[in-house]
């Protein structure tokens, strides 16, 4: 019984430790473009990045140097979990409106 109660706290505690370095953000999608356009976020920290789409179409929320491609539809959202990244700078995309609808996430 205490054995089993052990392992219950160790599993809670290193829970604890993990949502505690992950950093939480928040852009959302409009017909002209990501808000904000620059994200930041602590280097070596877990992310979550939800994406919210404000916008009466679909957006494909697209980046090739964080390798996700994900597509929301209108008045919905999503969570992105990111491992931790290295410092620089992560463009992404509205795939659809590739053009003019770009931001980045400023890792430092």
């Amino acid at each position: 019984m205490l054995r089993a109660i052990l392992l219950t706290l160790t599993t809670l505690i290193a829970t604890t430790v993990v949502h505690a370095e992950t950093t939480a953000l928040t852009l959302t999608a409009r017909a002209n473009g990501f808000e904000p356009a620059t994200l930041n976020a602590p280097a070596g920290k877990a992310i979550d990045l939800t994406v919210v789409n404000d916008s009466k179409a679909a957006v494909e929320f697209e980046s090739k140097p964080l390798r996700q491609e994900k597509v929301i539809a209108p008045s919905k959202s999503i969570v992105i979990h990111l491992k931790p990244l290295a410092a620089g700078e992560y463009k992404f995309v509205n795939e659809y409106l590739e053009d003019k609808v770009r931001g980045v996430l400023v890792v430092k």
